[in-house]
């Protein structure tokens, strides 16, 4: 991943009568953004994802290696998340960002390859030194050939029935969290943060084949039905028959139809609006994500 710290500054400017320019400032919020993109990997994501919602780490069956880590967005209620410090430099200069975690993750699927971006905040950054000899994580980027894409019927088996000819599919999650601002010296930055009602966007296009055409009639009626569906990503193996996957389960609507042109092949782009089904559970959203790491 590639991680972008910024310092942004909120100032307020006055300008005194009968001057043309600003005759005084004040500052009046001082905080840290960050900028992530990369590709779609299977280690080192439990960061990014881990400050959206903080994972349920298990052994999966049969594993000693792998760990599950299972992050579940809920639909009604306060999701807990992981804040970091973040640093980035080298011995001549560094600057030091604390409480950062993310409130923007989109994933993107295509044959172009598999992508990450996002966008988050932490407190003002500062001049740091960084930490000694920090631990390094295995690259290994998730590619097109090992994504599937998977409609079901609410109350079925989320899963089960392959989108055949799938070529695109997105996911991405925003406004998760806001800064909270208090009067108070002892911070000069925000004092922590609120959970936000997040915005759920997904899409996948697809050949105009029988199995769009159906799902095209559906959304005609007037029933437009709710349907359970997984983006899947499979990697190579950890061990034994265990691989490393990531895999993004929502149940959502049809809300857009785009006709659109598929490299030459007549498709068809559903836009996806992820919501409530009782059915489905208490989830606006749940990320698995099978690997070799055991903590952050």
């Amino acid at each position: 991943m590639d991680l972008q710290l910024s310092r942004t500054l909120d100032v307020a400017r006055f300008r005194a009568q009968g001057f043309k320019t600003e005759t005084a400032t004040q500052i009046t919020k001082d905080f840290g953004s960050i900028a992530l993109q990369g590709p779609v990997n299977f280690t080192e994501i439990v960061y990014p994802l881990s400050t959206i919602v903080t994972p349920v780490i298990t052994t999966p069956g049969g594993a000693t290696l792998a760990r599950k880590w299972l992050f579940t967005l809920l639909a009604s209620g306060a999701d807990a998340f992981t804040t970091l410090t973040v640093q980035e430099g080298d011995s001549t200069a560094a600057v030091q960002m604390a409480y950062a975690l993310l409130t923007e993750l989109g994933f993107d699927f295509a044959e172009g390859g598999s992508t990450l971006s996002g966008s988050g905040i932490g407190r003002s950054p500062t001049t740091a030194s960084l930490t000694g000899s920090p631990t390094s994580i295995d690259q290994l980027p998730g590619g097109p050939r090992g994504v599937d894409v998977y409609m079901d019927a609410i109350g079925g088996t989320i899963g089960t029935t392959k989108v055949a000819t799938a070529k695109q599919a997105s996911f991405k999650i925003s406004n998760k969290q806001a800064m909270n601002w208090v009067l108070n010296t002892t911070y000069q930055s925000f004092i922590d943060t609120v959970e936000t009602v997040p915005t759920l966007d997904a899409m996948f296009s697809m050949e105009f084949d029988t199995q769009a055409r159906a799902l095209y009639d559906a959304v005609l009626a007037a029933s437009n039905p709710i349907k359970l569906i997984r983006f899947l990503s499979t990697g190579p193996i950890i061990e034994s028959t265990t691989a490393y996957t990531l895999k993004i389960d929502f149940a959502a609507q049809v809300v857009g139809l785009a006709q659109t042109d598929l490299e030459g092949v007549w498709g068809y782009q559903f836009t996806l609006l992820p919501l409530y089904s009782s059915t489905f559970g208490n989830k606006a959203c749940e990320i698995e994500l099978i690997t070799n790491l055991t903590a952050l």
